[in-house]
C-alpha cells in the first residue's frame, strides 16, 4: 500500500526504502528507523551497531544520484545514556528548596510530594544531538547553540 491514502500503518521494512532509492522513486521526505539492535538504546543496542546502521545508510545515500539534492537529518528521541556527559543548563529557579535533589537546594524542576502545583526549578533534560548531513551543509561545522522546540 505504499503511496496509497488509506488507513494503513505505512511503516515498511527498510528494504522498501532501498528499492525506491534504487528505482529513483524515492519520496521527498522519508523517515528511517533502524532495527532495535541498531537504534542506540542502551538496554538492547550497542553504539557500534548503531554506527554501522548510520554510516552504511549515509554512505549508500551519498552514492545515489539523488544525493546532490538531499539532506539527511539524524535526530534522537533520548540519549540512551551512551554519550551525554554534561548537566544541561538550569532555566528557572525553584520555590521548592526542600525537594530539589539534583545537586543541592534550588537546582531541579520537581513535583511536590502532595501533587499540588508549585513552581519547581526547570531545566532541560538530557542533551540530544541532531546531525544534518548534506551537500548544502557547512563543512566541519558544529553549532553549540541550545535549541528547544518549546522555547525557540
Amino acid at each position: 500500500m505504499i503511496d496509497h491514502t488509506d488507513q494503513a500503518n505505512h511503516q515498511y521494512d527498510i528494504s522498501d526504502f532501498w528499492n525506491a532509492l534504487d528505482t529513483q522513486n524515492i519520496r521527498y521526505i522519508s523517515f528511517l528507523k533502524p532495527p532495535a539492535y541498531q537504534n542506540g538504546h542502551s538496554g538492547y543496542s550497542d553504539p557500534f551497531d548503531e554506527q554501522v546502521f548510520i554510516t552504511s545508510t549515509i554512505n549508500r545515500l551519498q552514492e545515489s544520484p539523488e544525493w546532490n539534492e538531499m539532506a539527511i537529518m539524524i535526530a534522537y528521541d533520548d540519549s540512551g545514556r551512551w554519550y551525554d556527559h554534561e548537566m544541561p543548563p538550569i532555566i528557572m529557579n525553584s520555590d521548592l528548596p526542600g525537594y530539589d535533589l539534583l545537586s543541592g537546594r534550588d537546582l531541579l524542576c520537581v513535583t511536590s510530594p502532595d501533587e499540588k502545583s508549585y513552581d519547581g526549578r526547570c531545566g532541560y533534560g538530557l542533551r540530544l544531538p541532531m546531525l544534518v548531513i548534506s551537500p548544502f551543509s557547512k563543512e566541519n561545522y558544529v553549532s553549540h547553540h541550545v535549541i528547544d522546540h518549546l522555547l525557540s
